[in-house]
Formats: structure tokens, C-alpha cells, sequence
């Protein structure tokens, strides 16, 4: 397994439109239709991401950061971005199917 830690971490602003859904539950189109019902979001702050070899970026955690963003207009978000964090949500979601 690869390390996890945080060292691997680095803050960034990143371009929304450069931003990719992984294949997990959540996707950003469910974030925009609960923010435009009037869902906010429990968390604040960066979103997290992992930078992908193409120049994108994964969202491992913030759709809805990401939903409100784009619905403000926004062109850029403030990330914490990463490279182990597929790791850590496969983790997760082990986790959570064995709760």
C-alpha cells in the first residue's frame, strides 16, 4: 500500500474546469441539485483532490464546495492536492461496506 501521509499533500488553487468526478457515489451533478434545493454543505474550506497524469484533478472529498463554486461562477477553488488520495477513499469505502 502506499503512504498516506500528509507529506505528500501540497495547498493549490486549481481550475474548476480542470475538476473530474471519481466513480465513487457522489457526483457533481447530485452536489448542484442539492445546493440549488437549498442543501449547504457540512464542511468548509479546501476541497480534496488527487492530481491526475493528464492535468486534471479527482475530487476525493467536496462536491458540494465544488457545486456551490460553480454556481457562483467561480473559475478556480483552493485544494489540498494529492497523490495517494484514491488510497485513502478505497480505505473508506471498505470501511464503510463492512459497517
Amino acid at each position: 500500500m502506499k503512504n498516506l501521509s500528509k507529506r505528500n499533500n501540497y495547498e493549490k488553487r486549481i481550475p474548476i474546469d480542470k475538476v473530474r468526478e471519481t466513480n465513487g457515489e457522489q457526483t457533481l451533478s447530485n452536489a448542484i441539485k442539492n445546493i440549488k434545493r437549498g442543501v449547504v454543505p457540512l464542511t468548509k474550506g479546501k476541497i480534496l483532490v488527487e492530481e491526475n497524469t493528464d492535468g486534471t484533478y479527482t475530487i476525493g472529498d467536496g462536491f458540494h464546495r465544488v457545486a456551490e463554486a460553480i454556481l457562483r461562477g467561480d473559475k478556480t477553488i483552493l485544494a489540498d492536492v494529492g497523490t495517494h488520495i484514491s488510497d485513502a477513499l478505497e480505505i473508506y469505502r471498505r470501511l464503510k461496506n463492512n459497517s
